[in-house]
């Protein structure tokens, strides 16, 4: 009986890796341009993401580090979604600024190195959001001094995408919200 228990039990122990030790509360960094900022037919703005009240990123960046006794093996981004906030003028919708991709890339302090994190298609009816990102973050490919940057929250976020014809124009002042959840690993 005991040879079972303990065969019946070494399965579920080796899922353990595969469950997050820890989950961040949402953390919302606001990204700010207008239309005057269009460089190049581009748009868009970056932030430090240790920079928001009361530096969500770095809470649970502390909590990992306190669960695990150590830096986690992984980072995982769960959900990302981009909105236009009611504070922005001359715009109502993220159709109205972008035209196709728009990304979001971290930028690490120290190297520069840019780590893809996500993309949205945006078109002409692409609504004021939030609207879900689809997810390209790896953290397997981050390394060295980035993964060090990485863990302990010193980083950009950076958006980035074609603007809109019309938005160069427009004379609009734009706030995002990029609203992220991350996870840590073994």
């Amino acid at each position: 009986m005991y040879k079972l228990l303990l065969v019946c039990t070494f399965p579920a122990a080796a899922a353990c890796g595969d469950d997050a030790v820890s989950h961040s509360a949402p953390v919302g960094i606001h990204l700010a341009f207008s239309s005057g900022d269009v460089a190049g037919g581009r748009v868009g703005d970056e932030k430090n993401i240790n920079t928001e009240s009361g530096n969500p990123y770095g809470a649970f960046a502390a909590a990992t580090r306190d669960a695990l006794g150590r830096d986690p093996s992984r980072i995982e981004i769960d959900s990302l979604t981009v909105a236009l906030t009611a504070t922005s003028t001359g715009v109502t919708t993220l159709g109205a600024i972008y035209d196709g991709p728009a990304t979001i890339a971290f930028e690490m302090n120290g190297t520069s190195a840019i780590v893809p994190v996500a993309s949205l298609a945006i078109g002409p009816t692409t609504a004021a959001g939030p609207v879900p990102m689809t997810i390209s973050f790896d953290s397997g490919a981050v390394t060295g001094d980035d993964w060090s940057a990485l863990v302990a929250g010193s980083f950009k976020v950076r958006i980035d995408g074609p603007a809109q014809g019309d938005f160069e124009n427009a004379g609009a002042s734009v706030d995002l919200e990029a609203m992220f959840t991350f996870e840590a690993f073994e």
